[in-house]
């Protein structure tokens, strides 16, 4: 994997789109199994590739799963540096010092430390959260003009299945506060005011272009 890595670093992601560089990188994904864990730095690759140079609204959903796995991933180191400092003060205690345990240095364990740093989890996790909500607010505000079936009503039961009662398969909603099902919902109700504003906007608009003799911008001399 450190070939991989390595193609993954230098790829400038603010660059114009290198297709070749990018297809070095498929070629070495595209022979690992697809049922194991994707490591930290592919879900990052995948992320640059969905926001940067422009975020590729379309791909919002694919988005917001990638940010869960990372956030899973993100959890999970917390927990284990935590583990590995509480070890770390039981082995360092005179009575349960043992001979042959590897102990941290004082650097280790300040990064350490720093990782499980209270501040900065609740400031990650803000963030996360805070990222996750506006982009499913910003899906369904883009939805509105370039919705494809019920392709709308599909990611409104995705998002705020509080509403539908519905089961959402996103993985971001599965370890949401009772706050943060708050602050969703809330987010949620604002969504379906901007649907139905925009909605009367554009029955209104029509109905004033109807009046000058359009339809949709077209005058009717040319379609009748």
């Amino acid at each position: 994997m450190d070939v991989l890595v390595q193609r993954i670093k230098d790829v400038n992601f603010h660059d114009q789109y290198d297709r070749q560089a990018h297809r070095k990188i498929y070629n070495v994904i595209s022979i690992v199994d697809p049922a194991s864990c994707p490591p930290l730095y592919v879900l990052v690759y995948a992320v640059e590739n969905i926001i940067n140079p422009d975020l590729i609204r379309s791909q919002i959903p694919s988005l917001l799963d990638l940010l869960a796995q990372i956030e899973l991933i993100r959890q999970r180191a917390v927990k284990a540096a935590r583990d590995a400092l509480a070890w770390n003060q039981y082995y360092t205690t005179s009575a349960q010092k043992s001979d042959g345990i590897l102990l941290l240095s004082e650097k280790e364990r300040e990064i350490i430390e720093c990782i499980v740093d209270e501040r900065r989890a609740t400031a990650a996790r803000t963030i996360y959260i805070g990222v996750i909500f506006k982009l499913c607010e910003l899906h369904i505000h883009s939805l509105w003009k370039h919705s494809e079936g019920d392709q709308l009503g599909h990611y409104i039961r995705e998002y705020f299945p509080s509403f539908t009662n519905d089961k959402s398969s996103r993985m971001f909603q599965l370890d949401l506060s009772e706050d943060d099902q708050r602050r969703l919902q809330e987010i949620g109700k604002g969504c379906f005011a901007f649907l139905d504003k925009a909605s009367k906007w554009e029955t209104e608009l029509e109905e004033a272009w109807v009046m000058k003799g359009y339809v949709y911008g077209i005058p009717l001399h040319l379609i009748y």
